[in-house]
């Protein structure tokens, strides 16, 4: 009699075992600062491909302040930021995030480059090094979204214009 075949078994529970154990460290030992530099990274990405409501997704509309602008106001600025600029690109160092229970403050330096009008600008930052920026953030279930910003200011006739 012929005994079934157990290693096909063995490996495939074993292959389960090594992705739950991927997605356990994944999903839940991951730290705030570690989701959070991944949101601030997902954001980035949004930008790069020009993509405004992606954009918008990483902002904490119930904490926003708008004063400053309302949401249709900021989605209608960065979409016009894309319409104008070409190959934005965000660069960022020195990240640093302190947790304070459901609030963040996260620094670090970002320098942004564009292409209008055939040339390279700078838009944030200079060349030698990125320009120190705040990020207020609060937490909304696993993820992490930016309630404020400090150190980049919208100028207020391009405001008047939406």
């Amino acid at each position: 009699m012929k005994k079934p075949a157990r290693k096909p078994l063995i490996v495939a529970w074993m292959c389960l075992a090594v992705i739950l154990a991927a997605l356990f460290f994944r999903f839940v030992l991951v730290s705030e600062e570690k989701r959070i530099e991944l949101t601030v990274k997902d954001a980035i990405r949004a930008v790069w491909e020009e993509d405004a409501q992606g954009c918008m997704e990483h902002i904490a509309l119930t904490e926003w302040d708008t004063s400053a602008a309302t949401r249709e106001e900021l989605e209608a600025v960065i979409q016009e930021g894309f319409d104008t600029f070409d190959n934005i690109r965000v660069l960022y160092d020195e990240l640093t995030a302190e947790v304070l229970g459901e609030e963040a403050t996260v620094r670090m330096k970002v320098k942004v480059t564009a292409r209008y009008d055939e040339q390279v600008i700078l838009l944030l930052g200079t060349i030698t090094e990125g320009r120190e920026i705040e990020l207020g953030m609060v937490k909304a279930g696993r993820k992490w979204l930016i309630s404020s910003i400090s150190g980049v200011e919208i100028p207020v006739d391009v405001l008047e214009e939406f």
